[in-house]
């Protein structure tokens, strides 16, 4: 849906994109990570127009953006970090005045109102002062005026900064919510943990360059192999060769009191293969499914030589 080749932006004696090239994830949550001064917001801003860039090109279906971002401004949602709210203005002329900007017809700005309101859980607020809001609602006020004109991308720069926990995990509900509606999301933090709980895909920058993306989760509800981990209480030389019988190639490690496989039967499925390791005499005191994170996969493909190792 959307690529971009050889993209730089120039501030004045500072260069902060250099040549990036990628293609986001159609229908997926892709995270935007790197260090403070990355050039994520800048990649940002260039994405949505707001910053002409110094060379390169965007694709959008694989028509350029730079000569005439109209068209593409109408598939195109976007949150700042400073939500973009009127203070004084109700939550619903907020929204109001958001869908008359992105040129919704007159007869259907009233449902499109509704309609975010009841996505966002906004009727407690809709008749309140954007200003007298506290920050977590007014970050619902400000994704709420991004996505009024039902946009196929939806862009948020740093969107958990400054909220607190629950607000945090509300986020989350919210972005998975309009996942689960066919949007295609891209998410810029510097905060791994906060992406963690939705994100698909992984897309790293430092120093104005693009070092890779990784993918996390398969966006879709499709069964994927999942890494079991078996602890011994004391060693089984015979446990690999069971495991093989039942499908599961395993390592052991030393000093031969924990394996690794892949496996990919469903949780019924590992609950019949532990009650069948059971049976055969292993003795076993933990079986648990081990998962990577964002953090991990960060430190292991990026952090410690600075570029995606090969």
């Amino acid at each position: 849906m959307l690529t971009v080749h050889r993209l730089s932006f120039e501030y004045p004696g500072v260069r902060a994109l250099r040549e990036v090239s990628c293609t986001l994830p159609e229908e997926a949550i892709t995270a935007l990570v790197g260090p403070n001064g990355s050039g994520k917001s800048t990649l940002l801003r260039c994405l949505v127009g707001l910053a002409a860039p110094f060379s390169g090109d965007i694709l959008f279906q694989g028509r350029s953006i730079l000569d005439d971002p109209r068209p593409y401004h109408a598939h195109l949602g976007y949150l700042a970090d400073d939500f973009g709210l009127y203070d004084d203005l109700s939550v619903t002329r907020c929204l109001t005045l958001a869908a008359m900007r992105h040129r919704v017809a007159p007869e259907s700005i009233p449902q499109m109102v509704e309609e975010v309101i009841e996505l966002l859980g906004l009727h407690p607020h809709c008749h309140t002062l954007a200003g007298q809001l506290s920050r977590g609602w007014r970050q619902r006020v400000g994704i709420a005026q991004a996505i009024i004109h039902r946009p196929r991308l939806l862009f948020l720069d740093e969107p958990a900064s400054g909220l607190d926990p629950e607000s945090r995990i509300s986020l989350a509900e919210v972005l998975r919510t309009l996942h689960g509606r066919g949007m295609t999301l891209l998410v810029s933090s510097h905060i791994l943990a906060e992406l963690d709980a939705y994100s698909h895909f992984m897309m790293v920058l430092r120093d104005g360059r693009f070092l890779g993306m990784e993918q996390l989760h398969s966006p879709a509800m499709v069964a994927q192999p999942r890494t079991l981990r078996l602890r011994l209480s004391t060693p089984y030389p015979s446990l690999l060769e069971l495991l093989r019988q039942h499908g599961v190639e395993a390592t052991l490690d030393p000093p031969g009191l924990e394996a690794t496989g892949s496996f990919e039967g469903s949780a019924e499925a590992q609950a019949s293969l532990l009650k069948k390791l059971v049976v055969a005499g292993a003795p076993i005191s933990a079986l648990w499914e081990e998962k990577s994170n964002m953090q991990s996969v960060y430190l292991s493909r990026f952090a410690a030589t600075g570029g995606a190792k090969s």
